[in-house]
């Protein structure tokens, strides 16, 4: 009896290419238009980019009651601004105006 064999192996091998997909960060929750609210913060500068960071790499976030994404914590919060923010026009929580 011949047997006859498949070109076709039954696991075929994943094929593994030098393909790299790099970013600047604006893709961030799967194509959703996510922002951080505009409320939060600068924890520093990105002198490269010259803008404010306000929520830092690693950090665990939920979004606030208005869609926006915020650091994720339990209990109370205070927000303390410096004049970082009042350069870079951060929105007061509490007056809805820029920072003074």
């Amino acid at each position: 009896m011949a047997r006859i064999l498949s070109s076709i192996p039954l696991h075929p091998e994943a094929e593994h290419s030098n393909f790299r997909e790099y970013s600047k960060g604006e893709r961030f929750g799967a194509g959703l238009n996510l922002k951080p609210a505009p409320y939060l913060p600068i924890v520093k500068v990105d002198s490269t980019i010259n803008a404010g960071v306000v929520i830092r790499k690693g950090t665990f976030v939920t979004l606030d009651e208005n869609g926006f994404i915020v650091p994720a914590f339990i209990g109370d919060k205070t927000l303390t601004y410096t004049d970082i923010d009042v350069s870079h026009g951060v929105i007061d929580i509490d007056t809805d105006a820029a920072v003074t």
